[in-house]
């Protein structure tokens, strides 16, 4: 399909460069500061001119600060990437990556022994493609893919805002992206979620290619997005660009008077995109059947996928108004910004084609993940970008274009909110993390035991000071000055935030006390249920729910005790059966912080065996 009156790329560029020369040329021409959009209207798709000598002078390093925020925020999302123990729904990728790489069977999914088919293959395999290379596979092997494909959804941020918006919108919409804590954490994680977000970004920034300048390896590229992305986590990846895609088309019809157009050219190429990803992302399944000769794992995509969201057998629990506040919340530190690019972005939804385009994507995947009944807050991951766009653009142009007088009002009020409360409560934390520590009042002073807290104080006092002292110029000093506190607040995640996290996750110490004081002797687990991360840094064995199936565990082996693993608040239910001995021989809790966080027992180690009667 081919829409006349499309936007042409410039007429002087005649070749293009390799995706290798091409990223070296977009750092050098940052570095050199030649703007990518000056010399274009606001309205038309802007080039990447990769081909121009720059026209600024090395020593005229115009964006110089939004480049070392920015790379200030992808490092945050590297640093200590192994400091803290798997957590939450890692153990499943864990788990199954362990079992391909000790197995060598990478195309079935086991979890604790058990089969899970919940997920495609492609998050797996590149854990344990990681893994292989690196020699081991643990938390930072299995983090990496993730980080990896984060900072590729930054670029691919950075050059879609450059590309519509201008070179210091793109650069402001990476950092608010690389510095979005949900962002951050989910990045950091070694699950599908950054993948999805990474193949949904990619396949947009496909299609907007191929409308600027139709070619067929463009028109592959997308539907290869879509394919690739299908086997990361499941088919928002294809449904999520499609619907874009389609949106898009109908507003330029609606609001451009285009009209619609298909010549052979265009149909060929788009039969061929959909069979290249038809290809690509059935190619796994027809392997599996071919060696099992059943279709229970297509059958799993379709359960997974779209029985779940019209008839949610879990995650159902959240209203339909849940992404109204939780979308916001997760581009925090730049949540009051949201409603202000929001404004921008339906005042100028009519004129201005590039600001619609990053509308439609933020609003149709909000739109499309509220329309599900299964809802979870990673879920809508995939907007972040489109949102840190919006944001973006915001920051860069401010509100002199918008026309209407009530949204420009409500878009400075907001705007000015985030600057004020985000520059208040800067100073109040940052003034009492960092006088906490001379006063006597104990209450006051648990405030200086925060890890790297005087860091953190001062840092949030020079953005509070920054953020006031700007606040009401709009200026560049503005953006760097909410940029600063952003990097901060990043930075601390990634150091004094895990640190306090890592206090609470103790089955990888666990592990470690019964690798070195028992090793060898076989566990049994009692009240744990299968697929936890105790299981998983401990090992497996048999599980028991209640005492009766322990007992038949220890009877297997009457005359010997058995080390049994249960949780902390457990224990008296063995102390005080009438047919197990148990004998307390370790217990692990989690650590205290001074007066933040109090140590609690979380599980013990007992020595078991069954009385004889």
């Amino acid at each position: 399909m081919k829409i006349e009156q499309l936007d042409s790329l410039d007429p002087g560029r005649t070749s293009r460069s390799p995706l290798k020369s091409r990223v070296f040329n977009d750092l050098r021409k940052l570095w050199t500061v030649s703007d990518w959009s000056k010399s274009a209207p606001r309205g038309t798709v802007h080039p990447l001119p990769m081909e121009t000598a720059p026209t600024a002078s090395v020593r005229d390093r115009k964006y110089l600060f939004e480049i070392l925020v920015l790379f200030a925020g992808a490092a945050a999302l590297l640093l200590r990437l192994g400091f803290l123990p798997a957590h939450g729904a890692e153990s499943r990728w864990l788990f199954i990556s362990k079992h391909m790489l000790a197995s060598g069977d990478w195309l079935t999914m086991e979890m604790d022994g058990a089969p899970y088919n919940d997920k495609p293959f492609l998050s797996y395999w590149i854990i344990v493609i990681s893994a292989k290379i690196f020699g081991e596979l643990n938390e930072w092997t299995a983090r990496l893919p993730g980080v990896l494909a984060s900072l590729g959804a930054i670029y691919i941020t950075f050059r879609l805002g450059a590309r519509n918006f201008g070179t210091r919108a793109g650069l402001l919409a990476a950092i608010v992206l690389a510095t979005s804590q949900s962002f951050i954490e989910w990045s950091r994680a070694a699950t599908a979620d950054a993948l999805n977000l990474f193949f949904v970004i990619a396949a947009v920034a496909a299609y907007r290619s191929y409308r600027a300048a139709p070619a067929l390896w463009k028109c592959l590229l997308f539907f290869g997005m879509l394919g690739i992305g299908g086997q990361a986590k499941g088919l928002p990846a294809v449904v999520l660009p499609l619907a874009i895609g389609f949106f898009d088309i109908s507003s330029e019809i609606l609001f451009d008077r285009n009209r619609l157009r298909a010549d052979s050219k265009t149909i060929l190429s788009i039969a061929a995109g959909l069979a290249f990803a038809a290809a690509i992302y059935f190619f796994p399944f027809l392997v599996v059947y071919y060696k099992t000769g059943n279709w229970d794992l297509l059958e799993r995509v379709w359960y997974e996928n779209f029985v779940r969201a019209a008839d949610p057998f879990d995650h159902s629990k959240d209203g339909i108004f849940f992404y109204v506040y939780m979308l916001p919340a997760m581009l925090a530190p730049w949540t009051l910004l949201v409603p202000f690019a929001l404004a921008r972005g339906f005042a100028r939804f009519r004129e201005d084609r590039e600001l619609r385009f990053i509308t439609i994507c933020f609003i149709t995947i909000f739109a499309i993940m509220t329309a599900s009944l299964s809802r979870r807050n990673y879920y809508i991951l995939p907007a972040l970008p489109f949102g840190a766009l919006l944001i973006g653009d915001a920051l860069s142009r401010g509100f002199d274009e918008l026309k209407n007088n009530a949204i420009a009002t409500i878009a400075k009020i907001t705007r000015f909110a985030h600057v004020w409360i985000l520059g208040g409560l800067c100073t109040i934390v940052g003034t009492a993390l960092v006088v906490s520590r001379f006063l006597p009042f104990a209450t006051i002073r648990s405030a200086a035991e925060l890890p790297f807290g005087l860091a953190l104080g001062l840092a949030l006092l020079a953005s509070g000071y920054l953020l006031i002292l700007n606040g009401r110029t709009g200026a560049p000093a503005l953006e760097r000055a909410l940029a600063l506190f952003a990097i901060a607040i990043s930075i601390y995640i990634s150091t004094g935030a895990e640190t306090l996290r890592r206090n609470s996750l103790v089955e990888r110490d666990l592990a470690e006390y019964i690798r070195t004081q028992h090793a060898g002797l076989e566990i049994a687990w009692f009240k744990i249920g299968r697929g936890g991360l105790d299981r998983y840094y401990i090992g497996g064995g048999p599980i028991a729910n209640n005492m009766n199936e322990l007992l038949d565990i220890l009877m297997e082996s009457p005359s010997e005790s058995r080390l049994v693993v249960a949780p902390a608040d457990a224990f008296p239910i063995l102390q005080n059966a009438e047919d197990v001995r148990a004998e307390l021989l370790y217990t692990q809790s989690t650590r205290g912080f001074d007066s933040i966080q109090s140590a609690k027992a979380k599980y013990v180690l007992a020595r078991c065996r069954a009385v004889k009667k």
